[in-house]
């Protein structure tokens, strides 16, 4: 009695465990095709953690399962017939069984997409948010982006304020500002923020980039006496047709924020108005 009560019991932890197994796997595959978000932390190394753990207590009821059945079946030849009886479900009780596993798997489904909705919401509300009172907090020492100008002196003045911006507020992980510009007759968006680096060339300038005002020259000097100098070219902020659609919307008035995920990370382009007119775009990234 003692054996067919431990046989049953390995056989719903096994039974457990390739349930569990296979809806683990089902989770991490949602998670990883749709790029699904839940919490804060990465939910998919908490799946596939679990894996481990679930593969170990299948293994281990395996071969509980397997010694049992050996020693029982030593002692009882007619335990197999007997037992395939005894145990064997009605169709009704497997049609139940069946359909609390799909319902399971639609319940998981559910959750996870909502989850992944809810954080969304969260997140974006607390980046629009958090954008807001940067602005409102900072309205006078962003005062000077309506006077764009390429040169060391507006760029080293930006860099100044964005690191600023970013260390009164952990919300937002990254921040770049985004004005329109023109290299020769070519419309283009520059981006100036702290994780962009600040290339400088030296040596003397070609005529294209001097005749396409692509150039502003630095205070320094290099140890020859050659002064360096900046190219608006490494500056271009690239977009898609999407994101240029939205760029110039912004320019032409647009006083909505947009916000969108991208490879799991959250961005936000948050036009920055003074006197109604739109003189650049923050664009926020966490």
């Amino acid at each position: 009695m003692i054996h067919k009560q431990l046989i049953k019991a390995t056989n719903i932890i096994a039974l457990t465990s390739i349930l569990l197994l296979i809806y683990c796997v089902f989770a991490i595959i949602l998670i990883v095709v749709f790029d699904l978000k839940i919490s804060q932390t990465n939910i998919k190394n908490i799946f596939e953690m679990s894996l481990f753990g679930i593969l170990i207590m299948l293994v281990g009821s395996f071969i509980l399962n397997v010694m049992l059945n050996l020693t029982y079946i030593a002692k009882q030849k007619e335990y197999l017939a007997k037992i395939t009886n005894d145990t064997q479900p009605t169709q009704t009780s497997l049609k139940r069984y069946v359909g609390a596993i799909i319902m399971v798997f639609l319940l998981l489904v559910v959750g996870l997409f909502f989850g992944d909705y809810s954080l969304q919401h969260k997140r974006f509300a607390l980046m629009e948010q958090s954008a807001q009172q940067l602005i409102q907090s900072h309205h006078d020492g962003l005062a000077f982006l309506e006077k764009y100008r390429f040169d060391e002196a507006w760029i080293k003045q930006v860099l100044l304020q964005i690191e600023i911006l970013q260390a009164t507020n952990t919300n937002i992980r990254q921040t770049t500002i985004i004005t329109p510009d023109k290299i020769g007759d070519n419309s283009v968006y520059l981006a100036f923020g702290e994780s962009k680096s600040v290339p400088t060339h030296t040596g003397t300038p070609s005529q294209i980039d001097i005749s396409n005002h692509n150039i502003t020259y630095l205070d320094t000097q290099t140890t020859d006496g050659t002064k360096e100098y900046l190219k608006k070219s490494d500056f271009i902020f690239t977009t898609d047709t999407t994101t240029k659609t939205i760029l110039d919307e912004m320019f032409d008035g647009r006083t909505t924020p947009h916000q969108s995920l991208q490879n799991g990370d959250y961005e936000m382009f948050y036009p920055y108005q003074i006197n109604g007119k739109t003189v650049a775009v923050l664009y926020f990234y966490d």
